[in-house]
């Protein structure tokens, strides 16, 4: 699909330029194949979202259904104002944006890890059979130890993203300054892949967070809110400006998990691709490395 083709040339093309200083500092000249494509991209991703913006305008809902819809009808208390057309197409690409890869790739690193242990997928499955009758709702899911235990090893092993801060004032860190204002990438998959910080931190352990499940009974999000504080946990980042789309991905990664353990069979190919890597390729996202799952109808 042409929209899907822009995301991949734009996020391809952007984790060159965090690679390469270089692409960096031309990315405003409009020449060279890499520009060019990146800016095609772009075009059609803004145009596809302005393309949408215009129609939902023209219905004008008086009860908003979606983020859209929220959008077009919030007036700020204090000034009055709504959003420009043009603040709502940056903020409506942002998401769709920043929330396509990461996820596609979490369910595929969530795919690979239930193939390569089984009787994982089967846990997940029997609990939310026993527990909850097959039905998959958000509230069951909240409630489902194993597979938000799942869940949380996965964002530990495989982060979808990186995430930048900039400092507010001169940093001395060990021998090294990290100047203020200075762009710095925090990669959350060097951190939580640390024996310093996790045994056996390079294998996928769900019950390390049976072990922890908190007393409370916290629902999902507000646990996986709690032990980001308490551990070296940073799949969505920190802080006011953490990730916007957490509570959606969250949804999405366990809901389609679960609809495909109830369909489907999870297996490794007999013959991995030759260029597999069960470590992610860092770009803006944790690129899945020639992972290959092959999911067999169950009878």
């Amino acid at each position: 699909a042409p929209l899907y083709n822009s995301f991949d040339t734009i996020l391809y093309n952007i984790a060159q330029r965090v690679r390469n200083p270089l692409l960096h500092l031309l990315r405003n000249i409009p020449l060279g194949k890499h520009n060019i494509e990146t800016n095609k991209g772009l075009s059609h991703l803004f145009n596809t979202v302005r393309t949408i913006v215009h129609s939902r305008t023209a219905e004008s809902n008086k009860v908003p259904q979606d983020l859209l819809d929220v959008m077009l009808l919030e007036v700020d208390p204090e000034t009055k104002s709504k959003l420009t057309e043009q603040e709502m197409i940056d903020n409506i690409a942002t998401l769709l944006f920043a929330g396509h890869d990461t996820t596609a790739a979490a369910l595929t690193w969530f795919s690979y890890l239930i193939a390569k242990t089984p009787e994982v997928g089967e846990k997940i499955l029997n609990e939310l059979n026993t527990k909850w009758g097959g039905k998959i709702t958000i509230e069951n899911m909240e409630r489902s130890d194993y597979l938000n235990a799942c869940t949380l090893e996965l964002l530990r092993l495989y982060p979808s993203a990186g995430f930048t801060r900039s400092p507010t004032e001169d940093i001395q860190l060990g021998k090294y300054v990290i100047p203020k204002g200075a762009d710095i990438m925090v990669l959350p998959v060097n951190v939580q892949r640390n024996e310093d910080y996790y045994e056996n931190a390079k294998e996928f352990v769900p019950e390390r967070w049976m072990n922890k499940q908190s007393k409370e009974q916290l629902g999902f999000q507000a646990r996986l809110a709690k032990e980001t504080l308490q551990n070296p946990l940073l799949p969505f980042s920190l802080g006011k400006r953490n990730c916007v789309g957490r509570p959606l991905a969250l949804i999405e990664i366990r809901v389609v998990l679960l609809r495909l353990l109830q369909e489907f069979e999870f297996r490794l190919p007999s013959k991995p691709h030759p260029d597999f890597q069960d470590t992610p390729w860092m770009g803006l996202t944790a690129y899945p490395n020639h992972v290959c799952v092959e999911f067999i109808p169950k009878k």
